[in-house]
């Protein structure tokens, strides 16, 4: 009877720990891109932000969408929220240090969107609970969420660095 209520105890322990946000690795990464070790990093800052159960596809960014976005900007990755996930866009040919450079800014977007400090709708921007929805009052880095990305992403490029 003692060994029925151990198992019983240690099955129950294994089914019902993944289920508790924060304790596994829930989230789903698929690399459509040509960029090797791409979702290796996303991974690790995932874990490092402490965000589970996301779903993330890696894709190749558009050379069309690159040279349309702003101008001045040398744009070489972007995230965008999808129902049901996120797609991350990165450019071919960025050297490992780039590219984890731009899946750390990356990563924080995300995060954003995870705890609703940045709110993007069709017809409206919200960063922390304020309409933003003027972009032109805004240089690119100067939007908050884009300082509060570039803010942060040391945190995540750090760790990332020292991969092999």
């Amino acid at each position: 009877m003692k060994m029925f209520k151990i198992f019983l105890i240690v099955l129950l322990f294994s089914v019902l720990t993944p289920i508790v946000k924060g304790n596994s690795d829930t989230n789903r990464v698929v690399n459509y891109s040509f960029v090797p070790n791409v979702e290796t990093y996303v991974r690790l800052g995932l874990k490092i932000l402490h965000i589970n159960a996301v779903n993330i596809v890696i894709t190749n960014l558009d050379p069309n969408f690159k040279s349309s976005f702003e101008k001045g900007i040398d744009l070489e990755g972007y995230v965008s929220r999808k129902e049901g996930g996120y797609i991350i866009h990165v450019l071919k040919g960025l050297t490992k240090h780039e590219l984890i450079t731009i899946i750390s800014h990356e990563l924080i977007h995300i995060k954003q969107y995870e705890t609703n400090e940045l709110i993007v709708c069709p017809d409206a921007i919200i960063w922390q609970g304020r309409d933003l929805t003027a972009l032109n009052e805004w240089d690119y880095e100067s939007r908050p969420w884009e300082a509060d990305a570039f803010n942060n992403e040391q945190v995540i490029r750090k760790q990332l660095k020292n991969l092999r």
